[in-house]
């Protein structure tokens, strides 16, 4: 009962923490080509193999978009419908966390990690949206919390469902999954030299090669793992020296964002628990250093965008979560540097404050409020206690306050996805195209509204360009801008026999021009 009630509050919480950006008034990102995918399933009956315009494509494992599927089953095509699979994973994953954190730590870290995860700033901002990220980080951070669970206290059913989890989350996304398992097997070979390993390791193969089985040789199975390779140890291809200068970026945001709202009690974990060998202290090492071997095995990288660290925002929230509980009987002053770092944050936002009425972005709005109070704020913030209600409160003013006048900026720019679709749609309605084909990537946000705006548009989609297209109309997408062409060279994308009909901006550095053939 003391866990259904905290679900309950929690619910409350993550309602107040993703609400405020659940209506993002687009499809952003890969969304787009998610939900797609997933309607195309539904078409066509086949939940096998995923398709995007009638085309083959494993870039991903399907466990998101049966997930995505089923929401249409449920409840149909709505961005709020596509988006609550994502909100509901991290809820579950609060859930989970408040329940072991208690057990582990006693109820006041329960209730501050489960609450640290929701109104985590990179949670906030990266979790309310359909993208197959949300859902691998919450099962990727319940398979090692159930991991550090059965390893510790030696409990066989933790490490089945640690297993069944982890096997979920490569069925998500991939080998990315093991990527984070680093840093739990080396504790765990250091703990008891992977004593129980038969009932954890055997799973993280077994849906997989399950679901290769069914696929079948013909359907494409090769295609799957070769995929999966590519989409992992290929990119390791393309690494240029270049990327050693992003690494001490990707180290400081690993550090500061993804720790966030507890990262100034990294220093102490360091400091004071790191090498403690009693359970709870290893407990709370097993989820850090799951964290902290993502980010090194990352600096191989070429590209280290924040989604992929996005589970390690549940592992060090539920890692430090512990200490900051400790923080709250205490009435000492800030450390030094915490009380620095905060004034310097205020001055920042006092800065931008004053400088906003110049600035490219609604205003007046609702964010000079979020500004003015994080300016002000370190004036309140003295001592361990307070630091920790601030962490917690600066999210949800950020987001509910800040968050909307980003939203309304961006539904008024020229790159909003409607806008180019709504020209194009105009386009095929008095050329009467019925049917049009792509070549190449073709933002698939754009489609879909082109689509609505043509009732009955069917939509042949060719990203990969391995044959000429069969259409009279043909989206081709253009690098370079129609607006400022002498700022940005344009990369015309060759299509011999087909002229330029109308092009389009897609975004700043991208167009869309449809061709007719000739």
């Amino acid at each position: 009962m003391p866990t259904l009630r905290a679900a309950l509050v929690l619910l409350l919480l993550a309602a107040s923490a993703f609400l405020c950006n659940f209506d993002y008034p687009e499809w952003r990102g890969t969304e787009a080509r998610r939900v797609q995918i997933a309607v195309e399933m539904v078409a066509t009956g086949d939940y096998l193999v995923p398709r995007l315009w009638g085309e083959p494509t494993f870039a991903k494992p399907p466990f998101y978009y049966w997930v995505l599927a089923a929401q249409l089953h449920a409840f149909g095509l709505h961005e709020w419908s596509m988006r609550l699979p994502s909100v509901l994973a991290f809820f579950a994953l609060a859930v989970l966390g408040f329940h072991l954190l208690s057990r582990w730590h006693g109820r006041a870290a329960g209730w501050l990690g489960a609450a640290g995860l929701l109104v985590a700033p990179v949670v906030t901002f990266d979790v309310p949206f359909a993208e197959i990220d949300p859902v691998f980080a919450a099962l990727t951070a319940a398979s090692l919390l159930f991991l550090a669970e059965g390893v510790l206290r030696a409990r066989r059913a933790a490490l089945v469902a640690a297993g069944v989890l982890g096997a979920l989350a490569i069925l998500t996304k991939g080998p990315p999954y093991l990527m984070f398992c680093a840093g739990p097997l080396v504790c765990w070979w250091r703990h008891s030299r992977l004593r129980g390993w038969a009932f954890f390791l055997p799973w993280l193969p077994l849906l997989w090669g399950g679901y290769r089985l069914l696929l079948g040789p013909a359907a494409g199975a090769a295609d799957v793992g070769d995929t999966a390779v590519d989409e992992s140890l290929g990119r390791l291809e393309f690494w240029h020296p270049q990327a050693l200068a992003g690494i001490p970026s990707h180290l400081l945001r690993s550090v500061l964002l993804m720790g966030l709202p507890f990262s100034p009690w990294l220093w102490k974990w360091w400091r004071e628990t790191r090498r403690a060998t009693d359970l709870a202290s290893r407990q709370q090492s097993f989820l850090v250093f799951a964290a902290a071997g993502a980010a090194l095995i990352l600096l191989l990288a070429r590209d280290r965008p924040t989604r992929y660290m996005l589970p390690a925002v549940p592992l060090l929230v539920f890692g430090l979560a512990p200490l900051a509980a400790q923080s709250l009987r205490s009435t000492a002053p800030l450390p030094g540097a915490v009380a620095h770092a905060l004034r310097w944050f205020g001055a920042l936002c006092a800065i931008a404050l004053l400088v906003m009425p110049w600035l490219p972005f609604p205003y007046p709005g609702l964010t000079p409020i979020a500004l003015a109070a994080l300016a002000t704020a370190f004036w309140w913030v003295g001592s361990a206690r307070r630091i920790t209600a601030y962490a917690l409160a600066m999210p949800l003013l950020v987001g509910w306050f800040a968050y909307p006048d980003r939203v309304r900026y961006f539904a008024a720019d020229s790159d909003f996805a409607p806008t180019p679709a709504a020209v194009l749609a105009r386009a095929c309605t008095v050329r009467g195209v019925r049917e049009v084909g792509t070549y190449g990537d073709v933002g698939t946000s754009v489609l879909m509204y082109t689509r609505e705006g043509v009732p009955g548009l069917q939509i042949h989609g060719d990203p990969t360009m391995r044959r000429p297209p069969q259409q009279r109309f043909v989206l081709v997408q253009d690098r370079g801008s129609v607006k400022r062409p002498e700022r940005a060279a344009v990369e015309w994308r060759e299509l011999p026999g087909y002229r330029d009909v109308l092009r389009v901006q897609m975004g700043r550095s991208k167009s869309v021009s449809l061709r007719e053939r000739q």
